[in-house]
């Protein structure tokens, strides 16, 4: 799969669709460090992407990267939804996360 994966990124490498498909494959794959890039990738090339931005705050929170995951669901997720509900879930579990530690 990398070999294929690497090829299309090789041509596709400014598609967005490319990279959230790679984000999702590996976080299903549980590869949290190639879905955070990926992630973050597709959100280079349009920052609003909003399948990327949950699933990179959902990774960032999953890799402890508490600070980072508040930011992306603060600053750039509820600019777009503020209502999100997984949003204040996860601002949630980091304030325990946070308490806890």
């Amino acid at each position: 799969m990398d070999v294929i994966v690497t090829q299309a990124l090789d041509i596709e490498s400014d598609d967005i669709v490319v990279w959230k498909k790679l984000g999702e494959t590996a976080r299903d794959l549980e590869n949290y460090s190639v879905a955070k890039h990926a992630f973050s990738m597709a959100l280079s090339k349009q920052p609003s992407h909003w399948a990327s931005l949950s699933n990179l705050a959902e990774i960032l929170y999953i890799l402890g990267e508490y600070e980072s995951a508040e930011y992306i669901i603060k600053e750039l997720a509820f600019r777009l939804d503020p209502l999100w509900p997984r949003g204040h879930q996860l601002l949630e579990l980091l304030k325990s996360d946070e308490q806890t530690t």
